[in-house]
């Protein structure tokens, strides 16, 4: 298995399945090659196929809206966090969902859950929900491509904070986010770096208190971020760092660098 660190010259792209040899790129990604990047025939690219694999490939030929590639070796690449930690985060107004998704990513999330709270600002319509996942899925593709990611997070959709729990259930560490908590979330970390943990972030409004108590009869303990209170984009990101930092890959020193 190949460690963390790879070429920011090149830039990266999803293609599954990723095999060596000749392969046809079509969709947004031969858009992307051929209407933003320009590529040439002769450049070199880097694939992933989102499962932990990546490749490097020369561009052979430019057909139309498609890209023709040449993929060398394909390796299996090892750059996601050992802390398996999921992200449940509420809907909120705007872009606010793709930016928590994209930078959630960047942090190393291993999963997330977007999911309609009761005081959520916004809701998606049972028609729209796939559009938006959609939608959803392409920014995490791209944030995976951005930070040199091999394994795409998954994402699912709860509509209500319900549904959310039981989607959750099976996390043996699951933290809820609340301003009034009377721990803070550094009291609940665990020192054992692959004990799989699930934060909970709440809307702009906050948890509903009935939401709160659906939590906690389920198992869920809240904890408070700091003395401030915080946008629910910010609470988000601000968990998922802290966490990552003291019990994820964070800061961490790399495999063979002297701590």
């Amino acid at each position: 298995m190949v460690p963390a660190g790879t070429d920011p010259r090149l830039s990266r792209h999803p293609a599954a399945p990723l095999e060596t040899g000749p392969l046809l790129l079509s969709g947004p990604v031969a858009h992307h090659l051929n209407r933003v990047l320009r590529v040439r025939p002769g450049e070199k690219i880097r694939l992933f196929d989102g499962q932990g694999r990546e490749a490097e490939a020369v561009v052979v030929s430019r057909d139309g809206d498609r890209v023709r590639v040449e993929v060398g070796e394909v390796r299996t690449v090892r750059r996601e966090s050992p802390l398996p930690l999921t992200l449940a985060f509420a809907l909120s107004k705007g872009e606010k969902p793709e930016w928590i998704a994209q930078k959630s990513v960047e942090l190393g999330v291993a999963a997330l859950v977007v999911f309609a709270a009761r005081r959520s600002v916004v809701h998606w319509s049972a028609d729209a929900v796939e559009h938006k996942l959609r939608r959803l899925r392409e920014v995490v593709r791209g944030a995976c491509a951005q930070c040199g990611r091999t394994v795409e997070p998954s994402l699912r959709y709860a509509d209500s904070c319900g549904a959310a729990i039981a989607l959750t259930a099976d996390r043996p560490l699951r933290l809820a986010l609340d301003a009034t908590a009377a721990r803070p979330l550094a009291a609940f970390l665990p020192l054992d770096r692959v004990l799989p943990v699930c934060l909970l972030s709440g809307p702009e409004g906050g948890l509903a208190a009935d939401e709160l108590e659906e939590l906690t009869a389920g198992g869920w303990r809240t904890a408070r971020l700091g003395p401030r209170i915080l946008r629910a984009e910010t609470a988000a990101l601000a968990a998922v760092a802290l966490v990552q930092g003291l019990a994820g890959d964070l800061g961490a020193p790399a495999d063979g660098e002297l701590q």
